[in-house]
């Protein structure tokens, strides 16, 4: 038997720097600034509703998806899920740029319907990146991976965030919220370019299950079914939150975006 301990695979690094350009690119594409955007075309709380709910709503998604990874190979599926959402981000950056005479309800259904599409493509891909990484990373230092890969992430959101704070302004012009989109999608092909860079796994016969899957004996499965009970109660939390403190903060207390 070796003594050497597991370590993290060769090129693993790509995958850091592809969390921090992806979550500068969602952040910006799907947080605050898609918010106040609406906003400032008018939207209704309802319209509000609707732009936060579609992300969980179209990750359920990953479901049916899940049947066909293996199938394309894991890198090659998310890659043209991530490819294809990078490609409505830039659509999203016209939308502000639209001439004067569009109406607002007209931006505003063009808007959401970039933001359907962005949705389901990446909730489509999202179910072919767990696997990838739990295939890639040894067991061991799993917990070492992930930990880092978070902290990636929320130094980039942080950052992101701030950066988008310091420019936008009180009411802010469309070509401000077009750069905003704009740097969302460079942030996106960059992720493209490192995510193309982790090294990816074949698949074998061994990990394509034949029949049906086993839904029931999943879903009651005790440790399972705790995490999903967690989600449940957690994320709604979250999902109330995220849409209620941009219209409180802005329109109820006169903050700036």
């Amino acid at each position: 038997m070796s003594d050497e301990s597991p370590v993290l695979p060769k090129g693993i690094g790509n995958a850091y720097v592809f969390q921090v350009f992806n979550t500068m690119s969602w952040s910006l594409a799907l947080g605050a600034p898609m918010l106040l955007y609406f906003k400032s075309l008018g939207a209704s709380a309802t319209v509000l509703g609707i732009v936060v709910a579609l992300p969980p709503l179209t990750a359920l998604l990953q479901i049916p998806a899940a049947d066909f990874v293996e199938r394309v190979g894991y890198r090659r599926f998310v890659l043209r899920g991530w490819g294809a959402r990078t490609v409505m981000i830039l659509g999203m950056a016209a939308v502000p740029l639209a001439p004067a005479h569009v109406e607002p309800a007209t931006k505003m259904m063009l808007m959401l319907f970039l933001l359907f599409v962005f949705n389901v493509s990446r909730g489509i891909s999202l179910c072919g990146w767990l696997p990838w990484i739990m295939q890639l990373i040894p067991e061991e230092v799993r917990g070492r991976y992930f930990s880092r890969e978070q902290t990636s992430s929320a130094l980039a959101m942080l950052g992101t965030m701030l950066a988008a704070a310091a420019t936008l302004g009180p009411h802010s012009p469309s070509a401000v919220y077009s750069a905003v989109f704009g740097a969302a999608f460079l942030g996106g092909a960059a992720s493209l370019w490192f995510l193309s860079r982790i090294p990816d796994v074949p698949v074998t016969d061994e990990r394509r299950p034949p029949g049906r899957r086993p839904w029931k004996a999943m879903l009651l499965h005790p440790p399972f079914f705790r995490v999903l009970v967690f989600d449940a109660v957690v994320l709604t939390a979250f999902a109330g939150a995220g849409v209620l403190w941009i219209p409180v903060v802005r329109d109820v207390h006169g903050a700036t975006d």
